[in-house]
């Protein structure tokens, strides 16, 4: 053989050993080894996968593209396909040249996916000699049940597989505004956009605009204007035009929104409410509630429906027509005076059955006791519920009511009727809550409360009950029976036995603290004297001396123990009930006819003790409870 055929073969034999074992396999593609043809091309690169599959996570209907670019020599052609062996067919992807020396690209056609694009998707890219390949799996999500807030989309979020929400807000070149600008949420900001889509990256996703220039501090107060004979009340007969135009104006920065409530229900929207299909006969309340992000202030307006007098007004305490009813009173530290007379005293934070109706258990007082004064060692009323043919009002401090979750706000509706279903009426004269109770044959249960820490619970003297108000039988000797049966030999024990705790958290009933432990030799003396001069005035002589007896010791023992409130002197609590007990409004003494023994001196008790009028006691009690704004 000739030394030229002998090179050739030596060139030949040697292209042929790289072709066949030259190749490695590196960790993002899978390269395979083929047959090397002896007409091979003399310079041999293995295949790289150079623009890989990768993993996704989309929704249903976003536009998909696959897209996988590889570099080998002689120059690859390259596959799309479904590796489940759901094939794509050849218009399902495109393949093109790119620049450089043996790149080649193939992209799947962008394209609104479905759910059953879902899976496993392969790019094969093969010459002569080996091939490379790129995986990846596709997870399609069904977002179209998402709701997101405003200025947010869905969007299928990779990283914790599932449908979520992201903010869409996008803004061009920064628009600043120097003098500011003031947002709903009472915020300076000089760019407009830029301030949405920060808050709305943090959960924040109505904020707005409310006015130009920089929030202060001095922002005032909305101010009002309502339409009205008298600004604030309109009288119309009813033969008159039906319809009534009430007008709320409200000023503040940033700028008020004006809402319209009836009965804690919103009626509408703006400065100007048009009222129509007025009533027969009565009042209705409306309140204009004006808010921004600095304050909230409301106003109320009647509209009262006269009629033509035809006969002679009749009283409205018509106390003849109704049945007699017997008192129990709850008040202070935890004080209760029971139907028939007696009063005792316990310990406890928690709830109990204050009195029932124990023949045909037709209603229900429930009383919860929550820690007061001046160290948790004391417990006083917070809240009265009451139970009565399917309705069920909870009373709190403050004078806030409560009528199967919806809210109902008394201070805004001094001294008027408020009718509820079920036959329950509430009556708020500025001082006490009443709640009337209609029961059979014209009897009533009537609950009142002065909003604070005591209350009156008068049921029908024929009505067998029981609870912490005993059992209503004019026999003070059998007051202590228990729920399940016996007559208690303590205090303890029978308040114990009435107390609501199916879950074992309150601490068990106890004996209330000696007046040692409370006062010291000259404090006890000098509240003696105090208490003393209160209880015994000349307009209380109508009560009978053992009642006054009880709150007199009822005062010391508050006195002793410190204040509720410190703007309502315990004195002036305790007299505000005895007050309540020995007025016309009262069963406390019922004479022969069954007639209340009427005292109006009684209510005009609070100049006598240097005690804040009801005025000015109203805002301190409603401050003890849970804010009362019109929602």
């Amino acid at each position: 053989m000739s030394p030229k055929i002998n090179l050739i073969v030596l060139v030949y034999c040697t292209l042929f050993f790289l072709g066949s074992k030259g190749q490695t396999t590196d960790t993002s593609v899978i390269v395979t080894s083929t047959t090397q043809s002896p007409t091979t091309t003399p310079y041999v690169e293995k295949i790289s996968i150079i623009t890989a599959l990768y993993n996704q996570t989309l929704q249903v209907g976003d536009r998909f593209e696959l897209t996988c670019v590889a570099k080998g020599n002689p120059r690859p052609t390259i596959k799309i396909d479904r590796r489940d062996a759901v094939s794509l067919s050849t218009s399902d992807y495109k393949t093109r040249k790119k620049p450089g020396v043996g790149i080649r690209e193939a992209t799947d056609v962008t394209r609104s996916i479905v759910k059953s694009d879902e899976g496993w998707y392969r790019c094969k890219a093969c010459n002569n000699y080996v091939c490379g390949e790129s995986d990846m799996y596709l997870t399609i999500l069904d977002c179209s049940s998402k709701l997101c807030p405003p200025r947010t989309e869905v969007f299928a979020d990779e990283e914790l597989g599932e449908c979520s929400c992201r903010c869409n807000v996008v803004c061009s070149r920064p628009n600043f505004v120097r003098e500011g600008l003031c947002t709903n949420y009472c915020e300076t900001t000089y760019e407009e956009c830029y301030e949405k889509k920060d808050k709305c990256e943090v959960g924040i996703y109505d904020v707005e605009v409310a006015s130009k220039g920089e929030c202060s501090q001095d922002i005032s107060s909305p101010s009002f204007i309502v339409l009205g004979e008298d600004g604030n009340h309109i009288k119309k007969s009813r033969d008159e035009n039906d319809n009534v135009i009430l007008e709320c104006n409200a000023d503040g920065v940033p700028v008020p929104t004006v809402e319209w409530f009836k009965d804690g229900v919103k009626v509408g929207d703006g400065s100007r409410l048009l009222v129509e299909k007025l009533p027969d006969v009565g009042s209705e309340v409306y309140q204009c509630q004006a808010s921004n992000c600095m304050n909230r202030i409301a106003r109320s307006t009647t509209i009262q429906i006269e009629p033509e007098p035809t006969e002679e007004p009749t009283e409205f305490d018509d106390l003849t027509a109704e049945a007699p009813r017997s008192t129990c009173r709850v008040s202070g530290r935890n004080n209760v005076a029971t139907y028939d007379g007696n009063n005792y005293q316990f310990q406890g934070a928690c709830d109990y059955v204050a009195a029932m109706d124990c023949s045909k258990a037709s209603w229900f007082v429930y009383n919860r006791f929550s820690t007061c004064g001046d160290s948790d060692e004391a417990s006083c009323l917070a809240t009265v519920t009451i139970i009565a043919s399917g309705t069920i009002i909870e009373v709190m401090r403050g004078w806030l009511v409560n009528v199967g979750g919806k809210k109902v706000y008394v201070i805004y509706r001094i001294n008027e009727s408020i009718s509820l279903d079920n036959g329950f009426e509430l009556f708020f004269d500025g001082s006490w809550l009443t709640v009337n109770k209609d029961l059979e044959e014209g009897k009533k249960l009537v609950i009142q409360y002065d909003g604070l820490n005591a209350v009156l619970i008068q049921s029908p003297v024929d009505t067998s009950t029981c609870g912490l108000c005993g059992n209503n039988n004019n026999d003070p000797e059998d007051d202590f029976k228990q729920r399940r049966g016996g007559v208690a030999g303590s205090a303890v024990d029978f308040a114990e036995s009435w107390k609501i705790d199916r879950r074992g958290r309150c601490k068990p009933t106890e004996e209330i603290q000696p007046l040692t432990d409370l006062c010291t030799d000259e404090e006890l003396e000098a509240a003696k004297s105090k208490c003393d001069g209160a209880i015994n005035q000349e307009m209380f002589e109508n009560c009978p001396t053992v009642e006054k007896a009880h709150f007199q010791s009822q005062c010391v023992r508050e006195e002793c123990g410190g204040t509720v409130t410190r703007d309502l002197p315990p004195l002036c609590s305790v007299v505000n009930t005895l007050s309540r007990q020995c007025s016309k409004v009262s069963w406390l003494n019922v004479e022969d006819d069954n007639i209340p023994v009427m005292n109006e001196e009684a209510a005009n008790w609070q100049p006598t003790v240097e005690c804040a009028s009801a005025d000015d006691a109203r805002p301190v009690i409603i401050d003890q409870g849970c804010p009362q704004e019109l929602e």
